[in-house]
């Protein structure tokens, strides 16, 4: 699960999802967030299978506190934050 996010538009490119429903994101409607508690869903749907969400710094701040949950229920996650210093939207284009 992706948070939307320029990070999000360059794993569009990078990762070979062979898989149906192994690859989403909020591509297009600026879901900042979207990501952790979207991945947070999948993993209370199917506890058995192994879930990654990746969110940039600043989209992570959308949602930070679903970490509590996350815990409290011991699901089968992993969230990669990527820290790029700053907002990179505002970066390639101010």
């Amino acid at each position: 699960f992706w948070d939307m996010t320029i990070l999000a538009y360059w794993a569009w490119s990078a990762f070979d999802a062979r898989l149906p429903n192994t690859m989403h994101s909020a591509q297009g409607a600026g879901g900042l967030g979207y990501g952790f508690p979207a991945a947070i869903g999948a993993a209370v749907a199917d506890p058995t299978k192994p879930v990654l969400a990746v969110s940039g710094d600043g989209g992570a701040m959308y949602s930070i506190a679903e970490l509590a949950t996350a815990r409290q229920y011991d699901l089968p996650l992993t969230w990669l934050i990527v820290d790029d210093g700053g907002y990179g939207i505002l970066r390639e284009y101010m």
